[in-house]
């Protein structure tokens, strides 16, 4: 009996639910990085990056994940080499 499988209907939603949300925060994290190298990794002083946040807060992204965009472009910022720690 083909097509009464539960968990091939439930994989076959999930798959593209999850690529669904995939492509949103691939978008939403290149905007962070973007926001972060032009103006920095503070996000009180970074309206641009502070508006990302608010993006990826809209599309559910965790904020862990939110945040480690916009800190791995902010460190990029020609601060004396050992400043900051990759």
């Amino acid at each position: 009996m083909s097509g009464h499988s539960h968990w091939s209907t439930i994989k076959h939603k999930k798959e593209a639910t999850d690529a669904k949300k995939g492509k949103e925060f691939s978008k939403v994290s290149k905007l962070l990085m973007a926001a972060a190298r032009e103006g920095g990794a503070d996000p009180v002083s970074n309206y641009k990056l502070q508006a990302a946040i608010d993006q990826a807060r809209a599309v559910n992204m965790p904020r862990i994940t939110s945040s480690a965009p916009s800190k791995r472009r902010g460190r990029r910022c020609g601060c004396p080499v050992g400043k900051h720690r990759l």
